[in-house]
């Protein structure tokens, strides 16, 4: 007899193709939650009472709305405010669903052709500490995306946070990826726990500045940050990476720091 092979099969059906479809054509602010969801956070959320297709097209509500019916999210409770309108506290239900959203989130970042080649070597560069390369695909994916992302010199730090979460996503089965985790003296902007301790561990740290000749002086603080608020004292690993990063616009300069 033959062997089958054990997959998820159901979620690769045409059914949840519009599902897929909508999340890859979403805006900021929805990226921004559904990136607070990946992280394990879960996120209030108006749902709809009702919804049409072409509602679909036009509303971030009616999509989280769908996502919820449809079983891609749970809801941790509901609550009406005082204008009796519903609000869901969601996240992802299980590991499968998760798995497919990683994908999905890499897909924002594939090449015209589909192709994820671009994206596995800005993953690759950062997991060989290339932070160089690891900055200059930012750098080009920030310029590449600018439909997903309005980028420019008054996009918040909020904004770049939901992007580079978005991006790090292909580093979830090395490292454990915490956004605003408490760490030393503060809440450090990403922080990648390695799985394994031989691995360095990765503090992140963004800030924004209104001017492309400010970026190197502004990475540098983010640095110091990084060191002065001890973000590493997390880590168990014997190495740690620090980087921190500025931006302005569609330009990223970077710095950083190997600890032994």
């Amino acid at each position: 007899a033959s062997r089958g092979e054990i997959d998820i099969y159901w979620i690769n059906t045409s059914s949840n193709e519009l599902v897929f479809d909508l999340i890859k054509k979403s805006g900021v602010r929805f990226r921004e939650k559904f990136s607070n969801i990946l992280q394990g956070i879960p996120q209030r959320q108006l749902i709809e009472r009702g919804l049409t297709f072409t509602y679909l097209q036009n509303n971030t509500n009616a999509v989280w709305t769908l996502l919820l019916h449809a079983g891609y999210l749970n809801s941790l409770g509901k609550e009406l405010d005082d204008a009796s309108n519903l609000y869901a506290t969601l996240s992802i239900p299980n590991k499968e669903i998760r798995g497919i959203y990683c994908q999905t989130v890499q897909k924002w970042f594939a090449d015209e052709d589909g192709a994820l080649d671009g994206y596995e070597d800005l993953v690759n560069a950062l997991k060989t500490g290339n932070v160089e390369k690891f900055t200059k695909e930012v750098r080009r994916y920030i310029r590449k995306t600018s439909s997903y992302f309005d980028f420019n010199t008054n996009t918040s730090e909020q904004v770049f946070h939901a992007f580079m979460m978005g991006l790090l996503v292909g580093l979830g089965g090395l490292y454990k990826i915490d956004s605003n985790k408490e760490s030393g003296d503060g809440r450090s902007d990403i922080l990648l726990t390695p799985k394994d301790p031989n691995r360095p561990g990765i503090v992140i740290e963004f800030k924004v500045c209104d001017a492309r000749e400010k970026l190197e002086t502004t990475a540098k603080e983010a640095l110091a940050q990084i060191q002065e608020k001890r973000y590493t004292d997390a880590f168990d690993s014997t190495q740690n990476l620090l980087i921190g990063m500025a931006f302005c616009g569609k330009d990223v300069e970077s710095v950083h720091l190997m600890l032994e």
